[in-house]
């Protein structure tokens, strides 16, 4: 027994967060402020409250609980499967979405639960984190950890660490470089460019982890926009540039003295940011009808121009440097030996 803790910590602490991830779902989430002349009044809220539909949709109590039991099916699954790396990674990828997605849903519950509870509760005034969603957010960022722990994301070395850095850097510098801006959040820059560069050198799920989570986790935090719309406008959308490294072998492993092969190289990284595009715009307007109460025709209408525009700058660029990537490549391979 001592040794299979031992060999399994990373999983018994994964599953130890999530079982406490569930008991902690039906305490305060949450406090709704009330304001009668000077006085103010906290109303607690959990996850019943949240599922009642009383003063907000259910499906965001709903989708609470759906992360939170997606997570531990798939942990669980991971554990059962952990001689295979790679489904065992896949898993373990998907476990750290559903973390990132209930640390969203615990701060944003209280954003999306204000916009809808507004209009519904006299006097109401905001909103206020409690300790139950407090200890929800601790807990997924705890079940991060150690599913991390239990992957091979760990062996990642120096150089893998500080090449994700500097391109997410100059994801985030680039976001401030900005050809036109919309009102509402949103903007055509070339912040696609350096993520679609680590969905090439890494592959998609290593790329989903730097953009989807890391990098949209940073510019969600800093654009000053709902945390509600994180799941959405910063997870899947920014994350949708793992699907370009699902090409990944069929366009970094090119001899660039054969017009034939890098033709057919260009032509799988069109395929794959036009995907990925494509992706990040669908994500984008559910999260303009989910959460901002915006009509199908309004928020397509407002997020195409600029996230296809995008798509498109970041494109022909890539295009422009492809040689130059695939010589880096060959100078600076990534670690992992992949047949030719």
């Amino acid at each position: 027994m001592k040794k299979f803790f031992k060999e399994n910590i990373g999983f018994v602490l994964a599953f130890i967060f999530n079982l406490l991830m569930i008991g902690f779902l039906f305490t305060n989430q949450f406090n709704i402020v009330t304001k009668v002349g000077d006085d103010k009044y906290y109303q607690a809220t959990n996850i019943i409250d949240l599922l009642n539909g009383k003063y907000a949709p259910s499906w965001i109590g709903v989708m609470y609980i759906i992360y939170v039991a997606l997570a531990l099916i798939l942990l669980l699954i991971a554990f059962l499967l952990k001689n295979n790396k790679k489904i065992k990674d896949g898993l373990l990828g998907a476990v750290l979405i559903c973390d990132c997605l209930i640390f969203g849903f615990a701060f944003g519950n209280k954003e999306l639960f204000a916009n809808f509870a507004a209009g519904k509760i006299e006097n109401f005034k905001e909103c206020q984190i409690s300790y139950g969603g407090g200890t929800m957010m601790l807990l997924a960022s705890l079940q991060l950890f150690a599913a991390v722990s239990c992957s091979e994301f760990k062996k990642e070395n120096t150089k893998t660490i500080c090449e994700d850095a500097i391109l997410i850097a100059s994801a985030f510098v680039l976001n401030l470089i900005k050809f036109f801006a919309m009102p509402s959040g949103g903007s055509v820059n070339l912040q696609m460019l350096p993520l679609f560069i680590i969905a090439l050198r890494r592959g998609p799920l290593h790329s989903f982890v730097c953009s989807g989570l890391v990098y949209g986790l940073l510019t969600c935090l800093t654009d000053g926009w709902a945390f509600a719309s994180f799941p959405f406008d910063y997870v899947i959308a920014f994350g949708s540039v793992a699907l370009l490294g699902f090409f990944r072998k069929l366009i970094m492993y090119r001899d660039i003295n054969n017009g034939k092969s890098i033709f057919l190289g260009e032509l799988f990284i069109i395929i794959g940011v036009t995907l990925a595009t494509t992706l990040r715009f669908v994500a984008s307007t559910l999260s303009g009808i989910l959460i901002w109460n915006a009509s199908l025709v309004t928020s397509t209408t407002y997020n195409g121009p600029y996230i296809f525009v995008s798509g498109a700058l970041a494109l022909a660029v890539l295009m422009v440097i492809y040689p130059t990537l695939i010589t880096i490549q060959k100078r600076f391979p990534t670690e992992e030996k992949i047949s030719q």
